[in-house]
C-alpha cells in the first residue's frame, strides 16, 4: 500500500516539472549576419547579446551564418 502511494506521488511530481518545463520552452530564433563563423564566435556573441546559444548553419548561398537560440522575451 505504502509503495502505490509513493509511486503515484512520484509521478504527479515528475509530470508536475515536465507541465512547467513545456511552459516556459517558448524559444525564439534569429541569424546573426554580423558574425563570422568561426569556432566560439558564434556562440559567444550570441550568449552575450540574447543569453542564447548560436550554431553555425550553411546559407542558401552555401556560406556559414551564425543562428542564434534564445528564450523569447515575455
Amino acid at each position: 500500500m505504502s509503495r502505490s502511494i509513493f509511486l503515484a506521488a512520484c509521478i504527479i511530481l515528475i509530470l508536475g516539472m515536465m507541465v512547467s518545463n513545456v511552459q516556459g520552452a517558448a524559444r525564439c530564433q534569429q541569424f546573426l549576419d554580423e558574425v563570422k563563423c568561426g569556432i566560439g564566435n558564434c556562440s559567444a556573441m550570441c550568449l552575450q547579446k540574447w543569453k542564447g546559444s548560436g550554431v553555425c548553419v550553411k546559407g542558401n548561398d552555401h556560406t556559414l551564418r551564425c543562428l542564434c537560440y534564445y528564450p523569447c522575451p515575455a
